[in-house]
């Protein structure tokens, strides 16, 4: 079959000139509707120009059709608006403007622009300016502060700390100044730790940018361990403060530091039941309990029996919250209490909560204590693969063993995940592995799930080789 033979033609772009400026030009011809088609366009300045003609050929070319083309004159004039220069001092403009309309274009535009070195004058400038939104996180001062976390100078540490003592009554601007110093200039940390620790309490929506930089450097939190826990008396403050804790017994950290907090285990634990009533009476209220996660963490790891058995005692006899009993009696198998049979029964035999209670048993080097049945091999993958698909999808419905694939000393299993979607039962197939043939044991850190999220082919074992090759890959 012969290719159509198009009706239009054009011709390569030349170049022209107009008013200094250059530009190009295009002519097409429609052969079927007898007409040509001039185009120009060009640039001047920030504006863009562009003239099309359509008549016919000999018009484009005539006396009228040269004085269309030349009737139009590029301005000569500056541009109002340039480019390429600096937008810094626009905006600090605006952003003083007593006109909310005018403030609130200018605080929009914080959000596009990117400052340069030689522009921090102007950002000293505005920082130095009251605004009506200085009570908010999103506004002027706290992003123009979050600007000099990343863009900074010599001069910043000093204008900061006169900012911070130019800001008083002034809460959430001054401890963004405490947030954004030692970022801006780490030799700046004794400096920001000693006015946060003689400051009276801020009173904050959120409190985690305030201490990010001693969540940043455990190593100084460490170092001064007395008044990091003596601003956790504070109410407001414990919750960040316990955080830290967790952070500085997490696995990286915990040979480094657990003996330090254990001396300090009175401390850090003083006020362990007061914050436990005042998350059940958050939980009551629907509201998210802000310490009793990191208490469940951490009483474990200090060696209290008896308030982390009365603490768990507590959090499981609530009933109210599924991953909270969960997160319990993971604490009491760390912690080497008992656990209630029955409980610790439905508890493994949920996919929904069975990794925590294996993980702590396996953390704590006692996971032969779980049943055989949930550590064989297959039962195991079945369930990396339930949390998989519940992580990057949703959690299944149902889900079967399709198989295994050997390779080597290496097992691959195979499963297919049912859901309902839209009233429509539909299935996916996923893969975990690799398993060790040779050892029944369980390495919890060498197994790997992954799915293309595809439903099972016919050959479904020629499917899994293919996923098992793109999960190496990744």
């Amino acid at each position: 079959m012969s290719k159509p033979i198009s009706p239009l033609t054009k011709t390569l772009p030349s170049t022209i000139t107009i008013s200094n400026n250059k530009g190009l030009e295009f002519i097409t011809t429609d052969s079927l509707a007898g007409t040509s088609k001039k185009t120009r366009f060009w640039l001047q300045g920030n504006s863009f120009y562009l003239q099309s003609l359509i008549s016919t050929k000999d018009e484009l070319t005539n006396e009228q059709g040269s004085s269309f083309f030349n009737s139009v004159k590029a301005k000569t004039s500056e541009p109002l608006f340039d480019l390429s220069s600096s937008k810094a001092k626009l905006i600090v403009a605006d952003l003083a403007s007593k006109n909310p309309e005018t403030h609130q274009k200018a605080l929009g535009a914080l959000s596009f622009y990117k400052f340069e070195l030689d522009e921090l004058p102007s950002i000293y400038t505005a920082l130095q300016q009251p605004y009506t939104d200085d009570t908010t996180s999103n506004g002027a001062r706290c992003v123009l502060l979050g600007e000099l976390a990343q863009l900074n100078d010599a001069q910043t540490p000093a204008f900061l700390k006169k900012l911070y003592q130019d800001s008083k009554g002034l809460d959430l601007i001054q401890s963004q100044i405490l947030a954004v110093l030692p970022v801006a200039d780490s030799t700046s940390y004794d400096w920001y730790f000693k006015t946060l620790s003689e400051a009276p309490t801020f009173k904050l929506k959120s409190y985690w940018d305030l201490f990010e930089p001693l969540t940043d450097s455990i190593s100084f939190v460490a170092a001064n361990i007395d008044q990091v826990l003596k601003l956790g008396k504070e109410d407001n403050y414990r919750p960040v403060v316990l955080d830290l804790v967790a952070t500085m017994l997490d696995s990286d950290n915990i040979t480094t530091y657990q003996a330090l907090l254990n001396s300090k285990k009175e401390v850090i634990t003083a006020h362990t039941m007061q914050d436990l009533a005042a998350d059940f009476v958050r939980v009551k209220e629907e509201k998210y309990p802000v310490s009793l996660n990191y208490y469940l963490d951490i009483l474990p790891k200090l060696n209290v029996p008896t308030l982390t058995d009365n603490f768990t005692k507590k959090v499981i006899a609530l009933d109210t919250i599924p991953y909270l009993i969960t997160n319990a009696v993971a604490a009491r198998i760390k912690a080497n209490l008992p656990v209630d049979p029955k409980l610790l029964t439905s508890q493994l035999d949920s996919l929904d909560t069975r990794y925590a209670i294996m993980h702590a048993y396996e953390k704590t080097g006692k996971i032969a204590e779980v049943p055989l049945k949930y550590r064989q091999h297959d039962e195991f993958a079945k369930l990396l693969v339930y949390d998989y698909f519940g992580e990057e999808y949703d959690y299944p419905q149902e889900i079967k063993l399709l198989g295994n694939i050997k390779e080597g000393k290496d097992n691959y299993y195979a499963f297919e995940c049912f859901f309902t979607e839209e009233g429509e039962k539909k299935s996916y197939v996923g893969i975990c592995g690799p398993f060790d043939n040779e050892t029944e044991k369980l390495n919890f850190e060498s197994y790997y799930s992954y799915s293309k999220f595809e439903a099972k082919e016919k050959d479904w074992a020629k499917q899994v080789k293919a996923l098992i090759a793109e999960m190496r890959e990744e």
